[in-house]
């Protein structure tokens, strides 16, 4: 079997009559062809349409976001880098995919409302026909190769994003008892539980421990694994070994950053954390609509070299 790899990427390759998986997923050999020949000219920029848009909690959505040119590649835990045009022109936002069970030709992105955003002005009143320019696949946030024995998600409101994709991964070797998951999701109240089907379903295989903390609000009917308060205090209590485990993180900076000196104090390895931190960007300098240059792209190559996933 040979491996095809790139950074952040790891993925088996069976020959081109044979199925392989992208996201956890398997992917005809058609689709993986074009995967691959994609992947090995690096990022590119893909025209995408708006199919659908759906409300999920008093402050987020999810839209769908369908490639007419067939699959969106890439790991679980990417983003890409999506280009919107409003008044003032065109600009830019980045956001993790959050394909779950999803067809290969879908980008699905979760995202909250910023009160004064640029692209949540354009996204709230954007209908279904809407069409932008996405950049990728990038992020180092994915999952290690071979697993480790546990692997911890810690993640705030829509910092959950990027860890739908690997619920696919994972929901194999859970069943099989090859790894252990503990989810550490943070949000204010609990109406702004997301993927709550999805987690609740997760819960009933061996290994898997969810934890939701609530910052504002606790739920009338709490449960074992409600806790008042913010992620990095369920994480004190979780515990970490930097023997089997590895941390992704995936939040407001101050969250992840709250995360990382907790782990620090612990000595915890840093080469075992993978983090992505979101910023709120109401205002961003208009950017190009036809990708990165060839400068850019071997800049993103040197970035991308110098953090490969076994690095801190």
């Amino acid at each position: 079997m040979i491996a095809m790899s790139i950074p952040g990427l790891l993925w088996p390759l069976r020959g081109a009559d044979h199925t392989w998986r992208r996201g956890g997923r398997s992917v005809a050999p058609h689709a993986a062809r074009g995967i691959m020949r994609a992947l090995q000219t690096g990022p590119y920029s893909m025209h995408l349409t708006l199919e659908s848009v759906t409300r999920v909690s008093p402050t987020a959505r999810a839209f769908r976001f369908r490639s007419a040119k067939g699959a969106v590649p890439f790991a679980a835990g990417q983003f890409y880098r999506f280009v919107f045009e409003d008044d003032e022109g065109p600009f830019e936002r980045s956001y993790s995919l959050a394909n779950h069970g999803a067809p290969d030709d879908v980008a699905d992105l979760l995202i909250s409302e910023v009160e004064g955003g640029r692209a949540t002005r354009v996204l709230w009143s954007a209908e279904p026909g809407l069409e932008v320019v996405a950049t990728g696949p990038f992020g180092r946030l994915t999952l290690p190769e071979p697993l480790p024995e546990r692997v911890i998600l810690v993640a705030a409101s829509v910092g959950l994003a990027p860890f739908l994709p690997m619920f696919d991964e994972l929901e194999g070797p859970l069943r099989d008892g090859r790894v252990r998951v503990v989810v550490i999701f943070g949000i204010r109240n609990p109406a702004e539980l997301l993927a709550a089907d999805l987690l609740h379903r997760l819960q009933t295989l061996p290994g898997f421990e969810l934890h939701v903390c609530h910052s504002r609000e606790m739920p009338e009917s709490a449960g074992p694994g409600d806790h008042p308060g913010y992620v990095q205090d369920t994480l004190a209590r979780v515990g970490v070994d930097g023997q089997s485990d590895v941390v992704l993180l995936c939040g407001n900076p101050p969250m992840v950053q709250a995360c990382r000196e907790l782990l620090n104090e612990q000595r915890f390895p840093r080469k075992r954390v993978r983090r992505e931190p979101y910023v709120f960007a109401p205002r961003i300098e208009a950017t190009r609509a036809e990708g990165p240059t060839d400068a850019e792209r071997r800049l993103i190559a040197e970035k991308m070299a110098k953090h490969r996933p076994d690095q801190a």
